[in-house]
């Protein structure tokens, strides 16, 4: 059998094609204390903390006595190229949920995930039926939304606004997120 190596080919591996050349990438931390001290991940950190703030995430309020306080922790990586190269540090604030006990910290959760065999039955529905797949969702999505009679916002072509009488109902969808809120109110809301 003629192998490659055997009649002179090589091919290199694109992932180590740039190792020589590659700026020293700092190790993934593995304290909090660590990751201050490397500017790489101080930043990082900095920048997450940041985004934390500015969305709300949370609200600081007192310590209720006999209260459990849910405690988080940073999660480091390496986010890198197809290649192997550094895209950049990506540093996450986690909160340890798993501390908390049902009946005493919260009521009930609910956080939807659909299973992969339900993706793959759906997309198998589609194909064998021609219908419109996920590449196309947004206009199918916007067109049936309209019939109902919910107007697009100008400003934002996510948001979709229904106004009938005191009734408001505002759909927000993001890729493959959907935000629904709605409710009575004594202003018109415009799609502007």
């Amino acid at each position: 059998m003629v192998t490659r190596a055997r009649a002179g080919i090589s091919k290199p591996n694109p992932r180590y094609a740039n190792v020589a050349v590659a700026p020293a990438i700092s190790l993934i931390p593995t304290t909090t204390r660590a990751a201050l001290r490397d500017p790489n991940w101080s930043a990082t950190m900095q920048e997450e903390f940041n985004a934390l703030i500015d969305n709300n995430i949370w609200d600081l309020v007192p310590r209720l006595s006999g209260a459990n306080v849910i405690t988080g922790k940073w999660v480091f990586r390496h986010k890198l190229h197809g290649d192997g190269t550094l895209e950049r540090y990506k540093a996450r604030w986690v909160a340890r949920g798993f501390s908390q006990r049902p009946g005493v910290d919260y009521d009930e959760t609910f956080s939807p995930v659909v299973k992969p065999t339900t993706i793959r039955t759906v997309l198998t529905l589609a194909s064998s039926r021609g219908w419109p797949t996920p590449r196309d969702q947004f206009q199918h999505f916007a067109a049936v939304v309209t019939k109902l009679r919910f107007v697009a916002s100008r400003s934002d072509a996510s948001l979709f606004i229904y106004n009938t009488g005191d009734d408001v109902a505002l759909i927000l969808l993001y890729v493959d997120d959907i935000l629904l809120t709605s409710g009575g109110g004594r202003d018109e809301i415009k799609a502007a």
